[in-house]
């Protein structure tokens, strides 16, 4: 059984909930916050801020969650530039 956010990890880290980590108590990574037993994402990021790539919750037109497990980030989607607080073409 994995361990909720709040709940105590000294003796077994890796068995936080998904999208957190053990830091003597699990705690939801940055961009997620605790709901109940679990860690979901903030749910409205904008550009370069921490995401979910599962339910691409990027609030910026043409842009996408994207990079590795701890550090997916709204970026713009290829073929669209930062320009300000929006992607363009």
């Amino acid at each position: 059984m994995k361990v909720p956010p709040g709940g105590n990890c000294e003796n077994y880290p890796e068995d936080c909930v998904e999208n957190a980590v053990c830091q003597e108590m699990c705690t939801c990574n940055e961009g997620f916050q605790e709901e109940g037993d679990h860690c979901e994402a903030n749910p409205d990021p904008g550009l370069g801020e921490p995401c979910d790539s599962i339910i691409q919750n990027c609030i910026t037109e043409n842009a996408e969650c994207v990079g590795d497990a701890e550090s997916k980030k709204c970026r713009c989607k290829d073929g669209y530039v930062l320009d300000g607080d929006v992607c363009s073409e």
